[in-house]
Protein backbone atom coordinates (compact mmCIF):
# COMPACT_ATOMS: atom_id res chain seq x y z
CA UNK A 1 0.00 0.00 0.00
CA UNK A 2 1.18 3.53 -0.78
CA UNK A 3 0.38 4.64 2.79
CA UNK A 4 2.64 1.92 4.19
CA UNK A 5 5.47 2.92 1.84
CA UNK A 6 5.11 6.56 2.88
CA UNK A 7 5.27 5.64 6.58
CA UNK A 8 8.29 3.42 6.00
CA UNK A 9 10.05 6.16 4.02
CA UNK A 10 9.35 8.70 6.76
CA UNK A 11 10.65 6.29 9.42
CA UNK A 12 13.85 5.63 7.43
CA UNK A 13 14.37 9.37 6.92
CA UNK A 14 14.05 9.93 10.67
CA UNK A 15 16.44 7.08 11.46
CA UNK A 16 18.87 8.42 8.86
CA UNK A 17 18.62 11.99 10.12
CA UNK A 18 19.27 10.91 13.71
CA UNK A 19 22.08 8.50 12.69
CA UNK A 20 20.50 5.30 13.90
CA UNK A 21 21.23 4.00 10.38
CA UNK A 22 23.85 5.00 7.80
CA UNK A 23 24.12 4.48 4.05
CA UNK A 24 26.49 1.71 3.03
CA UNK A 25 29.01 2.41 0.28
CA UNK A 26 28.61 -0.11 -2.55
CA UNK A 27 30.82 1.23 -5.36
CA UNK A 28 28.04 2.36 -7.69
CA UNK A 29 27.74 5.69 -9.44
CA UNK A 30 25.79 8.35 -7.59
CA UNK A 31 22.90 9.05 -9.95
CA UNK A 32 22.17 5.37 -10.63
CA UNK A 33 22.89 3.91 -7.20
CA UNK A 34 20.38 2.81 -4.59
CA UNK A 35 20.57 3.65 -0.90
CA UNK A 36 21.51 0.63 1.20
CA UNK A 37 20.94 1.27 4.91
CA UNK A 38 22.71 -0.55 7.74
CA UNK A 39 22.50 -0.04 11.53
CA UNK A 40 25.03 2.47 12.82
CA UNK A 41 26.96 0.79 15.58
CA UNK A 42 28.61 3.39 17.85
CA UNK A 43 30.81 3.33 20.88
CA UNK A 44 29.26 4.09 24.30
CA UNK A 45 28.16 7.71 24.78
CA UNK A 46 31.00 10.22 24.41
CA UNK A 47 31.22 12.65 27.29
CA UNK A 48 30.49 16.28 26.38
CA UNK A 49 29.85 15.27 22.75
CA UNK A 50 27.71 18.34 21.99
CA UNK A 51 30.41 20.65 23.32
CA UNK A 52 33.11 18.93 21.27
CA UNK A 53 31.10 19.19 18.05
CA UNK A 54 30.36 22.91 18.61
CA UNK A 55 34.05 23.57 19.24
CA UNK A 56 34.99 21.60 16.14
CA UNK A 57 32.53 23.64 14.08
CA UNK A 58 33.89 26.97 15.36
CA UNK A 59 37.45 25.86 14.69
CA UNK A 60 36.58 24.93 11.13
CA UNK A 61 34.05 27.66 10.23
CA UNK A 62 34.23 30.38 12.85
CA UNK A 63 33.50 33.14 13.51
CA UNK A 64 29.87 32.03 13.21
CA UNK A 65 26.46 33.20 14.25
CA UNK A 66 24.14 31.18 16.46
CA UNK A 67 22.07 30.44 13.38
CA UNK A 68 25.19 29.27 11.50
CA UNK A 69 26.11 26.88 14.30
CA UNK A 70 22.55 25.58 14.31
CA UNK A 71 22.69 24.98 10.56
CA UNK A 72 26.06 23.22 10.78
CA UNK A 73 25.30 20.96 13.74
CA UNK A 74 21.48 20.54 13.79
CA UNK A 75 21.49 21.02 17.57
CA UNK A 76 18.61 22.92 19.17
CA UNK A 77 19.21 26.61 19.95
CA UNK A 78 18.81 25.94 23.66
CA UNK A 79 21.56 23.28 23.54
CA UNK A 80 23.92 25.55 21.60
CA UNK A 81 23.31 28.53 23.90
CA UNK A 82 23.98 26.41 26.97
CA UNK A 83 27.25 25.09 25.53
CA UNK A 84 28.42 28.56 24.39
CA UNK A 85 27.58 30.05 27.79
CA UNK A 86 29.65 27.36 29.54
CA UNK A 87 32.57 27.72 27.15
CA UNK A 88 32.52 31.52 27.51
CA UNK A 89 32.74 31.23 31.29
CA UNK A 90 35.74 28.93 30.80
CA UNK A 91 37.38 31.46 28.47
CA UNK A 92 37.34 29.13 25.47
CA UNK A 93 35.00 31.18 23.22
CA UNK A 94 34.05 34.83 23.00
CA UNK A 95 31.14 36.81 21.57
CA UNK A 96 31.85 39.54 19.02
CA UNK A 97 29.73 41.88 16.90
CA UNK A 98 30.41 42.28 13.20
CA UNK A 99 29.58 45.08 10.79
CA UNK A 100 27.46 48.19 11.07
CA UNK A 101 24.38 46.14 12.00
CA UNK A 102 26.18 44.50 14.89
CA UNK A 103 25.68 40.88 13.81
CA UNK A 104 26.35 38.68 16.84
CA UNK A 105 29.09 36.11 16.18
CA UNK A 106 31.00 33.55 18.19
CA UNK A 107 34.74 32.88 17.89
CA UNK A 108 37.42 30.85 19.65
CA UNK A 109 39.24 33.06 22.16
CA UNK A 110 42.62 31.91 20.83
CA UNK A 111 41.71 33.33 17.41
CA UNK A 112 40.35 36.65 18.65
CA UNK A 113 43.75 38.37 18.83
CA UNK A 114 44.54 37.41 15.22
CA UNK A 115 41.22 38.88 14.12
CA UNK A 116 41.81 42.16 15.97
CA UNK A 117 45.24 42.62 14.38
CA UNK A 118 44.04 42.24 10.78
CA UNK A 119 43.39 45.38 8.76
CA UNK A 120 40.53 44.93 6.22
CA UNK A 121 42.72 46.06 3.32
CA UNK A 122 45.36 43.50 4.23
CA UNK A 123 43.10 40.55 3.45
CA UNK A 124 44.54 38.83 0.41
CA UNK A 125 43.52 35.41 -0.88
CA UNK A 126 43.85 33.79 -4.26
CA UNK A 127 40.93 33.20 -6.58
CA UNK A 128 38.92 30.13 -5.56
CA UNK A 129 35.98 28.16 -6.96
CA UNK A 130 33.55 27.22 -4.20
CA UNK A 131 30.29 25.30 -3.92
CA UNK A 132 26.93 26.75 -2.98
CA UNK A 133 27.14 24.43 0.02
CA UNK A 134 30.38 26.00 1.25
CA UNK A 135 29.85 27.72 4.65
CA UNK A 136 31.61 30.84 3.35
CA UNK A 137 28.94 31.19 0.69
CA UNK A 138 25.92 30.70 2.92
CA UNK A 139 25.58 34.38 4.02
CA UNK A 140 26.08 35.49 0.40
CA UNK A 141 23.09 33.77 -1.18
CA UNK A 142 21.06 36.95 -1.67
CA UNK A 143 24.10 38.62 -3.26
CA UNK A 144 24.62 35.63 -5.56
CA UNK A 145 20.98 35.60 -6.66
CA UNK A 146 21.05 39.33 -7.41
CA UNK A 147 24.18 38.85 -9.56
CA UNK A 148 23.56 35.53 -11.30
CA UNK A 149 19.97 34.54 -10.54
CA UNK A 150 18.82 31.20 -9.13
CA UNK A 151 20.45 28.06 -10.45
CA UNK A 152 23.11 25.45 -9.84
CA UNK A 153 26.46 27.15 -10.32
CA UNK A 154 29.78 27.46 -8.50
CA UNK A 155 30.71 30.92 -7.15
CA UNK A 156 34.17 32.33 -7.74
CA UNK A 157 35.73 34.14 -4.75
CA UNK A 158 38.79 36.38 -4.58
CA UNK A 159 39.93 38.11 -1.40
CA UNK A 160 36.75 36.83 0.22
CA UNK A 161 34.40 38.59 -2.21
CA UNK A 162 32.27 37.23 -5.06
CA UNK A 163 33.87 37.96 -8.43
CA UNK A 164 32.12 35.50 -10.77
CA UNK A 165 30.74 32.03 -11.27
CA UNK A 166 31.07 28.94 -13.44
CA UNK A 167 28.45 26.37 -14.39
CA UNK A 168 30.03 22.91 -14.41
CA UNK A 169 28.73 19.38 -14.74
CA UNK A 170 30.25 15.92 -14.53
CA UNK A 171 29.78 14.26 -17.89
CA UNK A 172 30.91 10.92 -19.31
CA UNK A 173 34.67 10.83 -18.85
CA UNK A 174 35.09 14.60 -18.58
CA UNK A 175 34.13 17.68 -16.60
CA UNK A 176 32.13 20.17 -18.66
CA UNK A 177 31.96 23.93 -18.05
CA UNK A 178 28.94 25.42 -19.77
CA UNK A 179 29.43 29.04 -18.72
CA UNK A 180 32.09 31.33 -17.27
CA UNK A 181 31.21 34.74 -15.81
CA UNK A 182 33.76 37.10 -14.25
CA UNK A 183 33.31 40.68 -13.04
CA UNK A 184 36.67 41.52 -14.58
CA UNK A 185 38.08 39.85 -17.68
CA UNK A 186 41.55 40.45 -16.22
CA UNK A 187 40.83 37.63 -13.76
CA UNK A 188 40.60 35.05 -16.56
CA UNK A 189 44.27 33.87 -16.34
CA UNK A 190 43.84 33.35 -12.59
CA UNK A 191 40.63 31.42 -13.16
CA UNK A 192 42.33 29.14 -15.69
CA UNK A 193 45.04 28.39 -13.11
CA UNK A 194 42.37 27.66 -10.51
CA UNK A 195 40.67 25.26 -12.94
CA UNK A 196 43.96 23.35 -13.15
CA UNK A 197 44.06 23.08 -9.36
CA UNK A 198 40.41 22.01 -9.28
CA UNK A 199 41.08 19.18 -11.76
CA UNK A 200 43.44 17.52 -9.25
CA UNK A 201 40.30 16.62 -7.31
CA UNK A 202 38.33 15.41 -10.32
CA UNK A 203 41.21 13.26 -11.60
CA UNK A 204 40.84 11.22 -8.42
CA UNK A 205 37.27 10.54 -9.54
CA UNK A 206 38.46 9.36 -12.95
CA UNK A 207 37.67 12.60 -14.84
CA UNK A 208 40.85 13.56 -16.68
CA UNK A 209 39.50 16.06 -19.21
CA UNK A 210 38.09 19.55 -18.72
CA UNK A 211 35.80 20.76 -21.51
CA UNK A 212 34.63 24.38 -21.88
CA UNK A 213 31.79 25.41 -24.19
CA UNK A 214 30.95 29.04 -23.32
CA UNK A 215 32.55 32.03 -21.60
CA UNK A 216 31.26 35.53 -20.93
CA UNK A 217 27.92 34.77 -22.55
CA UNK A 218 29.23 33.57 -25.92
CA UNK A 219 30.41 30.35 -27.53
CA UNK A 220 34.05 29.78 -26.71
CA UNK A 221 34.95 28.83 -30.31
CA UNK A 222 34.21 32.35 -31.55
CA UNK A 223 35.21 34.20 -28.39
CA UNK A 224 37.92 36.83 -28.19
CA UNK A 225 39.15 34.94 -25.11
CA UNK A 226 39.85 31.75 -27.06
CA UNK A 227 43.54 32.58 -27.49
CA UNK A 228 43.97 33.01 -23.71
CA UNK A 229 42.76 29.46 -23.17
CA UNK A 230 44.85 28.04 -26.02
CA UNK A 231 48.01 29.60 -24.54
CA UNK A 232 47.22 27.78 -21.29
CA UNK A 233 47.29 24.36 -22.97
CA UNK A 234 43.69 23.96 -24.18
CA UNK A 235 42.94 22.36 -27.55
CA UNK A 236 40.05 23.40 -29.79
CA UNK A 237 37.81 20.51 -30.86
CA UNK A 238 34.96 21.74 -33.04
CA UNK A 239 32.90 24.27 -31.10
CA UNK A 240 34.47 23.58 -27.69
CA UNK A 241 37.92 23.51 -26.09
CA UNK A 242 39.38 20.83 -23.85
CA UNK A 243 42.42 20.18 -21.70
CA UNK A 244 43.68 16.93 -20.25
CA UNK A 245 44.80 13.47 -21.24
CA UNK A 246 43.32 12.83 -24.69
CA UNK A 247 44.29 12.62 -28.34
CA UNK A 248 43.24 15.82 -30.20
CA UNK A 249 42.23 13.96 -33.39
CA UNK A 250 38.87 14.19 -35.14
CA UNK A 251 37.53 11.89 -37.88
CA UNK A 252 34.42 12.08 -40.03
CA UNK A 253 31.55 9.72 -39.28
CA UNK A 254 32.15 8.00 -42.61
CA UNK A 255 35.78 7.34 -41.71
CA UNK A 256 34.83 5.95 -38.30
CA UNK A 257 32.08 3.72 -39.70
CA UNK A 258 34.40 2.50 -42.48
CA UNK A 259 36.94 1.59 -39.80
CA UNK A 260 34.30 -0.30 -37.78
CA UNK A 261 33.28 -2.28 -40.88
CA UNK A 262 36.99 -3.00 -41.44
CA UNK A 263 37.38 -4.34 -37.88
CA UNK A 264 34.22 -6.42 -38.24
CA UNK A 265 35.43 -8.16 -41.40
CA UNK A 266 32.87 -6.56 -43.72
CA UNK A 267 35.46 -4.47 -45.58
CA UNK A 268 36.77 -6.31 -48.65
CA UNK A 269 40.36 -5.58 -47.59
CA UNK A 270 39.97 -7.11 -44.13
CA UNK A 271 37.62 -10.09 -44.28
CA UNK A 272 38.04 -13.15 -42.09
CA UNK A 273 39.32 -16.14 -43.98
CA UNK A 274 36.89 -18.58 -42.34
CA UNK A 275 34.30 -18.96 -39.60
CA UNK A 276 36.79 -20.03 -36.93
CA UNK A 277 38.95 -16.96 -37.55
CA UNK A 278 35.85 -14.77 -37.17
CA UNK A 279 34.87 -16.51 -33.93
CA UNK A 280 38.39 -16.10 -32.50
CA UNK A 281 38.29 -12.37 -33.25
CA UNK A 282 34.64 -11.60 -32.42
CA UNK A 283 34.07 -14.12 -29.63
CA UNK A 284 31.25 -15.82 -31.53
CA UNK A 285 28.75 -15.53 -34.38
CA UNK A 286 25.00 -15.30 -34.03
CA UNK A 287 23.87 -16.53 -37.45
CA UNK A 288 24.87 -17.79 -40.88
CA UNK A 289 23.91 -14.34 -42.19
CA UNK A 290 26.67 -12.82 -40.06
CA UNK A 291 29.13 -15.55 -41.13
CA UNK A 292 28.35 -15.04 -44.83
CA UNK A 293 28.81 -11.28 -44.49
CA UNK A 294 32.19 -11.41 -42.76
CA UNK A 295 34.05 -14.49 -44.02
CA UNK A 296 35.60 -15.53 -47.34
CA UNK A 297 34.80 -19.21 -46.80
CA UNK A 298 31.45 -19.33 -44.98
CA UNK A 299 30.37 -22.64 -43.47
CA UNK A 300 27.02 -23.42 -41.90
CA UNK A 301 27.23 -22.87 -38.16
CA UNK A 302 24.78 -25.73 -37.69
CA UNK A 303 27.16 -28.03 -39.57
CA UNK A 304 30.02 -27.04 -37.26
CA UNK A 305 27.75 -27.83 -34.32
CA UNK A 306 27.02 -31.26 -35.83
CA UNK A 307 30.79 -31.82 -35.96
CA UNK A 308 31.21 -30.89 -32.29
CA UNK A 309 33.33 -27.84 -33.15
CA UNK A 310 30.86 -25.19 -31.99
CA UNK A 311 28.30 -24.93 -29.21
CA UNK A 312 25.51 -22.43 -28.63
CA UNK A 313 24.78 -20.41 -25.53
CA UNK A 314 23.79 -16.95 -24.32
CA UNK A 315 27.11 -15.09 -24.16
CA UNK A 316 27.70 -11.34 -23.76
CA UNK A 317 25.63 -9.56 -25.00
CA UNK A 318 23.06 -12.12 -23.95
CA UNK A 319 21.93 -13.52 -27.28
CA UNK A 320 22.20 -17.11 -28.48
CA UNK A 321 25.68 -17.26 -30.00
CA UNK A 322 27.75 -19.97 -31.67
CA UNK A 323 31.25 -20.26 -30.26
CA UNK A 324 33.90 -22.65 -29.02
CA UNK A 325 33.70 -24.25 -25.60
CA UNK A 326 36.87 -22.39 -24.57
CA UNK A 327 35.33 -19.02 -25.42
CA UNK A 328 32.08 -19.89 -23.68
CA UNK A 329 34.02 -20.87 -20.54
CA UNK A 330 35.43 -17.31 -20.39
CA UNK A 331 31.94 -15.83 -20.75
CA UNK A 332 30.71 -18.19 -18.03
CA UNK A 333 33.36 -16.98 -15.59
CA UNK A 334 32.67 -13.38 -16.54
CA UNK A 335 28.96 -13.78 -15.82
CA UNK A 336 29.68 -15.53 -12.52
CA UNK A 337 26.02 -16.31 -11.79
CA UNK A 338 25.25 -17.72 -8.35
CA UNK A 339 24.33 -21.42 -8.23
CA UNK A 340 21.18 -22.25 -6.25
CA UNK A 341 20.59 -25.66 -4.69
CA UNK A 342 18.15 -26.61 -7.46
CA UNK A 343 20.65 -25.50 -10.13
CA UNK A 344 23.35 -27.66 -8.49
CA UNK A 345 21.07 -30.68 -8.47
CA UNK A 346 20.20 -30.37 -12.16
CA UNK A 347 23.84 -29.63 -13.05
CA UNK A 348 24.95 -32.81 -11.27
CA UNK A 349 22.53 -34.85 -13.41
CA UNK A 350 23.89 -33.23 -16.59
CA UNK A 351 27.53 -33.81 -15.62
CA UNK A 352 26.80 -37.45 -14.76
CA UNK A 353 25.14 -38.27 -18.10
CA UNK A 354 26.46 -35.63 -20.53
CA UNK A 355 25.72 -35.10 -23.29
CA UNK A 356 22.16 -35.57 -22.13
CA UNK A 357 18.97 -35.03 -24.08
CA UNK A 358 16.24 -32.85 -22.64
CA UNK A 359 13.73 -35.69 -22.22
CA UNK A 360 16.23 -37.84 -20.35
CA UNK A 361 17.25 -34.91 -18.16
CA UNK A 362 13.68 -34.31 -17.03
CA UNK A 363 13.27 -38.04 -16.36
CA UNK A 364 16.37 -38.21 -14.14
CA UNK A 365 15.94 -34.86 -12.41
CA UNK A 366 14.95 -35.21 -8.72
CA UNK A 367 12.90 -32.01 -9.09
CA UNK A 368 9.48 -31.55 -10.62
CA UNK A 369 8.91 -30.25 -14.14
CA UNK A 370 8.55 -26.59 -13.11
CA UNK A 371 11.61 -26.48 -10.83
CA UNK A 372 13.73 -28.38 -13.36
CA UNK A 373 12.67 -25.99 -16.14
CA UNK A 374 13.54 -22.92 -14.05
CA UNK A 375 16.86 -24.39 -12.88
CA UNK A 376 17.77 -25.32 -16.47
CA UNK A 377 16.91 -21.82 -17.68
CA UNK A 378 19.20 -20.29 -15.07
CA UNK A 379 21.99 -22.74 -15.85
CA UNK A 380 21.72 -21.83 -19.54
CA UNK A 381 21.70 -18.09 -18.81
CA UNK A 382 24.77 -18.51 -16.62
CA UNK A 383 26.48 -20.67 -19.27
CA UNK A 384 26.94 -23.55 -16.84
CA UNK A 385 25.44 -25.65 -19.64
CA UNK A 386 25.35 -25.22 -23.41
CA UNK A 387 23.47 -26.79 -26.29
CA UNK A 388 25.24 -29.13 -28.69
CA UNK A 389 24.21 -31.48 -31.51
CA UNK A 390 24.72 -35.25 -31.19
CA UNK A 391 23.64 -37.46 -34.09
CA UNK A 392 21.46 -34.69 -35.43
CA UNK A 393 19.66 -34.10 -32.11
CA UNK A 394 20.20 -31.48 -29.43
CA UNK A 395 21.66 -32.23 -25.99
CA UNK A 396 23.01 -30.39 -22.96
CA UNK A 397 26.66 -30.35 -21.93
CA UNK A 398 28.32 -28.70 -18.94
CA UNK A 399 30.91 -25.97 -19.49
CA UNK A 400 34.25 -26.72 -17.78
CA UNK A 401 36.03 -24.15 -15.61
CA UNK A 402 39.31 -22.61 -16.76
CA UNK A 403 41.98 -23.15 -14.08
CA UNK A 404 43.23 -19.96 -12.36
CA UNK A 405 40.85 -17.72 -14.33
CA UNK A 406 39.37 -15.17 -11.93
CA UNK A 407 36.07 -13.39 -12.50
CA UNK A 408 37.80 -9.99 -12.72
CA UNK A 409 40.24 -11.22 -15.35
CA UNK A 410 37.45 -12.91 -17.31
CA UNK A 411 35.37 -9.72 -17.32
CA UNK A 412 38.33 -7.66 -18.44
CA UNK A 413 39.03 -10.21 -21.19
CA UNK A 414 35.45 -9.98 -22.46
CA UNK A 415 35.42 -6.17 -22.54
CA UNK A 416 38.84 -6.08 -24.21
CA UNK A 417 37.69 -8.52 -26.91
CA UNK A 418 34.56 -6.47 -27.58
CA UNK A 419 36.69 -3.33 -27.77
CA UNK A 420 39.16 -5.03 -30.13
CA UNK A 421 36.41 -6.31 -32.42
CA UNK A 422 35.01 -2.81 -33.11
CA UNK A 423 38.04 -0.63 -32.47
CA UNK A 424 36.17 2.38 -31.08
CA UNK A 425 33.53 2.78 -28.38
CA UNK A 426 32.08 5.36 -26.04
CA UNK A 427 31.73 4.16 -22.45
CA UNK A 428 27.93 4.50 -22.65
CA UNK A 429 27.62 2.52 -25.87
CA UNK A 430 29.98 -0.17 -24.58
CA UNK A 431 27.90 -0.64 -21.43
CA UNK A 432 24.65 -0.65 -23.43
CA UNK A 433 26.15 -3.06 -25.98
CA UNK A 434 26.65 -5.64 -23.21
CA UNK A 435 22.98 -5.17 -22.25
CA UNK A 436 24.36 -3.59 -19.08
CA UNK A 437 26.07 -6.77 -17.96
CA UNK A 438 28.86 -4.28 -17.25
CA UNK A 439 27.66 -1.22 -15.35
CA UNK A 440 29.04 2.20 -16.20
CA UNK A 441 31.48 2.37 -13.30
CA UNK A 442 33.07 -0.98 -14.14
CA UNK A 443 33.12 -0.14 -17.85
CA UNK A 444 34.94 3.15 -17.29
CA UNK A 445 37.32 1.54 -14.80
CA UNK A 446 38.28 -1.16 -17.31
CA UNK A 447 38.69 1.38 -20.13
CA UNK A 448 41.00 3.48 -17.95
CA UNK A 449 42.99 0.36 -17.05
CA UNK A 450 43.41 -0.58 -20.73
CA UNK A 451 44.42 3.02 -21.41
CA UNK A 452 47.09 2.92 -18.68
CA UNK A 453 48.40 -0.32 -20.21
CA UNK A 454 48.85 1.48 -23.53
CA UNK A 455 46.17 -0.51 -25.35
CA UNK A 456 43.64 2.33 -25.71
CA UNK A 457 43.59 6.08 -26.12
CA UNK A 458 40.67 8.44 -25.67
CA UNK A 459 39.48 11.57 -27.40
CA UNK A 460 36.58 13.35 -29.09
CA UNK A 461 37.20 11.35 -32.22
CA UNK A 462 33.89 11.73 -34.09
CA UNK A 463 33.25 14.96 -35.96
CA UNK A 464 30.31 17.11 -34.72
CA UNK A 465 29.96 14.97 -31.58
CA UNK A 466 30.82 15.88 -27.99
CA UNK A 467 30.99 12.24 -26.90
CA UNK A 468 34.26 10.96 -25.48
CA UNK A 469 35.46 7.80 -27.25
CA UNK A 470 38.09 5.18 -26.55
CA UNK A 471 39.96 3.68 -29.53
CA UNK A 472 42.72 1.15 -30.15
CA UNK A 473 46.05 2.96 -29.97
CA UNK A 474 47.65 0.82 -32.67
CA UNK A 475 44.86 1.63 -35.17
CA UNK A 476 44.65 5.37 -34.61
CA UNK A 477 46.61 6.21 -37.75
CA UNK A 478 44.40 3.92 -39.87
CA UNK A 479 41.04 5.61 -39.28
CA UNK A 480 41.70 8.74 -41.35
CA UNK A 481 42.61 6.58 -44.36
CA UNK A 482 39.45 4.46 -44.27
CA UNK A 483 36.82 4.43 -47.03
CA UNK A 484 34.00 1.98 -47.71
CA UNK A 485 31.75 1.64 -50.77
CA UNK A 486 30.25 -1.83 -50.44
CA UNK A 487 26.51 -2.54 -50.36
CA UNK A 488 25.17 -5.02 -47.81
CA UNK A 489 22.25 -5.86 -45.55
CA UNK A 490 22.89 -5.92 -41.81
CA UNK A 491 20.40 -8.19 -40.05
CA UNK A 492 19.31 -8.05 -36.39
CA UNK A 493 21.05 -11.44 -36.03
CA UNK A 494 24.42 -9.71 -36.03
CA UNK A 495 25.90 -7.97 -32.97
CA UNK A 496 26.95 -5.06 -35.17
CA UNK A 497 23.25 -4.15 -35.23
CA UNK A 498 23.44 -3.75 -31.44
CA UNK A 499 26.42 -1.42 -31.82
CA UNK A 500 24.51 0.74 -34.35
CA UNK A 501 21.10 0.50 -32.68
CA UNK A 502 21.00 4.12 -31.46
CA UNK A 503 21.89 5.47 -34.91
CA UNK A 504 19.17 3.34 -36.48
CA UNK A 505 16.66 4.55 -33.92
CA UNK A 506 17.60 8.19 -34.50
CA UNK A 507 17.38 7.84 -38.29
CA UNK A 508 14.43 5.50 -38.75
CA UNK A 509 12.69 5.41 -35.36
CA UNK A 510 13.20 1.65 -35.24
CA UNK A 511 14.84 -0.49 -32.60
CA UNK A 512 15.64 -4.00 -33.79
CA UNK A 513 15.79 -3.71 -37.58
CA UNK A 514 17.61 -4.95 -40.67
CA UNK A 515 19.48 -2.07 -42.28
CA UNK A 516 20.50 -1.70 -45.92
CA UNK A 517 23.86 0.05 -46.35
CA UNK A 518 25.22 1.70 -49.47
CA UNK A 519 28.76 2.36 -48.34
CA UNK A 520 28.44 3.99 -44.94
CA UNK A 521 24.98 5.41 -45.73
CA UNK A 522 21.91 3.75 -44.24
CA UNK A 523 19.47 3.87 -47.13
CA UNK A 524 16.66 1.73 -45.68
CA UNK A 525 15.55 0.04 -42.47
CA UNK A 526 13.27 -3.00 -42.28
CA UNK A 527 11.40 -4.68 -39.50
CA UNK A 528 11.56 -8.37 -40.21
CA UNK A 529 10.51 -11.72 -38.84
CA UNK A 530 11.87 -15.11 -39.77
CA UNK A 531 10.16 -18.28 -40.95
CA UNK A 532 12.40 -21.20 -41.93
CA UNK A 533 14.03 -20.07 -45.18
CA UNK A 534 12.12 -16.77 -45.40
CA UNK A 535 12.79 -13.24 -44.19
CA UNK A 536 9.40 -11.51 -44.00
CA UNK A 537 9.45 -7.71 -44.12
CA UNK A 538 6.73 -6.29 -41.88
CA UNK A 539 7.75 -2.63 -42.16
CA UNK A 540 9.94 -0.83 -44.68
CA UNK A 541 11.35 2.71 -44.44
CA UNK A 542 13.77 4.31 -46.83
CA UNK A 543 14.83 4.20 -50.45
CA UNK A 544 13.27 1.46 -52.62
CA UNK A 545 16.62 1.15 -54.39
CA UNK A 546 17.50 -1.08 -51.45
CA UNK A 547 15.72 -3.86 -53.39
CA UNK A 548 19.01 -4.64 -55.15
CA UNK A 549 20.70 -5.14 -51.79
CA UNK A 550 17.82 -7.41 -50.72
CA UNK A 551 18.20 -9.44 -53.94
CA UNK A 552 21.90 -9.96 -53.32
CA UNK A 553 21.22 -10.92 -49.71
CA UNK A 554 18.57 -13.40 -50.87
CA UNK A 555 20.93 -15.09 -53.33
CA UNK A 556 23.97 -15.22 -51.02
CA UNK A 557 22.00 -16.69 -48.13
CA UNK A 558 19.61 -18.87 -50.15
CA UNK A 559 16.59 -17.29 -48.48
CA UNK A 560 13.37 -15.78 -49.79
CA UNK A 561 12.72 -12.13 -48.98
CA UNK A 562 9.01 -11.33 -48.96
CA UNK A 563 6.95 -8.29 -48.01
CA UNK A 564 4.04 -8.42 -45.59
CA UNK A 565 2.14 -5.29 -44.64
CA UNK A 566 -1.03 -4.89 -42.66
CA UNK A 567 -2.26 -2.13 -44.98
CA UNK A 568 -1.17 -1.67 -48.60
CA UNK A 569 -3.20 -0.23 -51.44
CA UNK A 570 -3.28 -2.01 -54.81
CA UNK A 571 -1.09 0.51 -56.61
CA UNK A 572 1.62 0.37 -53.90
CA UNK A 573 1.55 -3.42 -54.07
CA UNK A 574 2.03 -3.39 -57.86
CA UNK A 575 4.99 -0.98 -57.59
CA UNK A 576 6.68 -3.08 -54.91
CA UNK A 577 6.01 -6.36 -56.77
CA UNK A 578 7.44 -5.09 -60.05
CA UNK A 579 10.43 -3.29 -58.56
CA UNK A 580 11.44 -6.37 -56.58
CA UNK A 581 11.64 -8.16 -59.93
CA UNK A 582 13.45 -5.37 -61.74
CA UNK A 583 10.58 -4.48 -64.05
CA UNK A 584 9.50 -1.04 -65.18
CA UNK A 585 6.46 0.16 -63.25
CA UNK A 586 3.62 1.45 -65.32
Amino acid sequence: MKEDRDRIKESIDNLDRNMFVVRKFHSQEGWASKNIYIPFEVEPDVEDSTEKIVLRFLKGYGPSSLQGIRGGTSFYYSEIEAVLSKLREEGVVEKIWMGDLGLEMWILTEELEKLENIEPREVRDRLRILSLYDPWIQPMWSQLISKFGEGWYFPIIKNGDICGMIEKWEMSGCLEIREVMLESEELLPELIDELDRMMKFYRKKGLEILRIKRAFGEDIAGSKHLETFLKKGYKQIGDFIAKGKFEPLVFTRNQVLSYIFWKQGIHDEHRFENVMDAIDALGGLRSDYEANLKTDIPVSLQRLMDQGTLFSGRTIPEFVTYSTLENIAVYKKAKNRRLTEYMKMVLDVIKDKEPIRRKQLFTLSPLGYGNTTEALRRLSDGLYVVWEIIDGKGAYRSVPDIPDLTTNRARKTVLKRIMDSYGIFSAENLSAYTKHEFKMEETRKTLRQLEREGHLVKGFFVEDEETLYWALKEDLDKIAKMTFDKQFLLTPRDNLSIYLRERVRERWNMGSAAVAFDGTDMIAALRVRWRKNEMIITDFKGDLSAREILKTFSLENDIRVVEEREQMDDWEMVIWYERMRGKESK
